[in-house]
């Protein structure tokens, strides 16, 4: 069966794009890459400032690829293409997914940070998904929307990753602001804001088990 062409959200608080062996989707906009990544995927001898303006999904794994070991296991690289949704802002190049069947786009989302965290978030995917898949069902309460917000934001997204890993005083007290934490450290038990469990889940495959459940701090 044919995938209908439009313009279809990477990303939505149902979860990440997932799309078959052998598709192929364009990106709305192109997504800058931080210049190590040229020569992580793309085997650059230099760090190049690359943009991903396409993705496919392989049917085989290619040769000399990037292995991301994840919750699920991701088999990546990148090459040169000339097909670009609009001039990027640096060298025009497709990403290539194996995971041995269907893949979720959310690798994207951990190649781009910071940089390229919005253009994921709020962009787009000519062709449609052959479904949704998130890692984690998401909380009971609160606007899904709002993970979304945090996600597209490269401030209260490294916030928000640093606090999975450091729960100290500082680092609490930057969530805090950045309406991650609540309440504010000196203020009683801690917890991940209904906002930020949102955005945990949508990137739960990435991070350790023990980070799905909030934590209590003083």
């Amino acid at each position: 069966m044919a995938q209908r062409r439009g313009l279809f959200r990477i990303v939505t608080p149902k979860g990440w794009a997932v799309m078959p062996p052998g598709a192929e989707a364009v990106l709305w906009p192109p997504v800058d890459l931080p210049k190590a990544r040229a020569l992580d995927l793309a085997e650059h001898r230099a760090l190049l400032p690359i943009s991903i303006s396409v993705v496919k999904v392989l049917a085989e794994p290619g040769r000399n690829m990037y292995l991301l070991k994840a919750g699920r296991t991701y088999m990546l690289s990148a090459s040169r293409t000339a097909k670009s949704s609009t001039p990027p802002a640096g060298v025009t190049h497709e990403l290539r997914l194996f995971c041995g069947g269907p893949c979720d786009l959310s690798p994207l989302y951990f190649l781009s940070l910071p940089r390229g965290a919005t253009a994921v978030v709020r962009g787009f995917i000519d062709v449609e998904p052959a479904g949704r898949w998130a890692p984690a069902p998401p909380p009971p309460e609160g606007d899904p929307k709002g993970g979304l917000d945090i996600l597209a934001d490269p401030q209260r997204a490294k916030a928000l990753l640093a606090l999975v890993y450091d729960k100290s005083k500082e680092t609490r007290k930057l969530a805090c602001d950045l309406g991650l934490w609540t309440p504010c450290p000196g203020e009683g038990p801690g917890r991940f804001t209904t906002a930020a469990l949102h955005a945990l889940r949508l990137i739960a495959h990435f991070l350790p088990d023990r980070t799905e459940a909030a934590e209590d701090e003083g």
